[in-house]
């Protein structure tokens, strides 16, 4: 599991103002967390499964960055 996707998502579920921003600019805040650019890839592609298993995250936690 990637500790820092799973800090950004908490991130997100916690700071309104980081969710606009990531609307905005998602590559930046990724960077910003330290996401691997493998979850990276499959977040761009809306690969909730994929990110599940490579991340080890659970539903509820993808819903909250594959829009």
């Amino acid at each position: 599991m990637s500790e820092n996707t799973k800090k950004m998502l908490l991130a997100l579920s916690e700071d309104p103002n980081l969710v606009s921003e990531y609307k905005q600019d998602p590559k930046t805040v990724m960077d910003r967390f330290g996401v691997p650019a493998e979850h990276q890839e499959l977040i761009g592609q809306g690969d909730k499964e994929g990110l599940q298993k490579a991340a080890g995250l659970d539903d509820e936690m993808c819903r909250l960055i594959i829009f």
